[in-house]
């Protein structure tokens, strides 16, 4: 299995607060048949995060699971806030693609964003980046106007949603 959306470094967003329960939570994903995971913490004005050290918190995370013997490939990426998106520029914005890949993981607010998220969708494809949208199915801006994220995935935009999501 392959999650691309998990909080799992250390002390940077409301993932695990310190290495300990980052190992923790790695070796359940392992356990329960994940192999690959991308480290996705939130990028938006909440917690602060700087795109561009993020890989440098991914490797160290790499060196501690072999450490502790956890066989599990992390790559790096990020929960772009949507409110963030215009204040990035485009090395930021490479830096938190999941993997490396060119795909961006856009977060759905919780609140009812109105066509917030399809402005966003279409500034991010004019800069040459794919988007994922995450969780929409816990997002307001959807849950009344489904046919906006059908619209979405039309224009290319791809989604996740929560294991739970039935």
């Amino acid at each position: 299995m392959i999650d691309l959306h998990a909080h799992l470094l250390p002390g940077i967003d409301d993932g695990p607060a310190d290495l300990a329960g980052s190992l923790m939570m790695a070796a359940a994903a392992v356990a329960t048949g994940t192999r690959v995971m991308a480290a996705t913490p939130h990028v938006g004005h909440h917690y602060l995060v700087e795109p561009l050290a993020l890989h440098a918190r991914v490797q160290a995370l790499v060196l501690e699971l072999a450490r502790a013997d956890i066989p599990l490939e992390v790559c790096g990426g990020g929960e772009l806030a949507p409110s963030r998106a215009l204040d990035l520029d485009d090395d930021e914005l490479r830096a938190i693609t999941l993997g490396d890949s060119g795909w961006l993981l856009l977060e759905c607010p919780f609140t009812d964003a109105g066509p917030l998220i399809g402005n966003v969708v279409t500034y991010l494809h004019r800069r040459g980046f794919r988007v994922l949208l995450g969780h929409p199915e816990r997002s307001p801006a959807f849950l009344g106007a489904p046919d906006r994220l059908g619209d979405l995935v039309a224009r290319g935009a791809y989604v996740q949603v929560t294991a739970d999501a039935g």
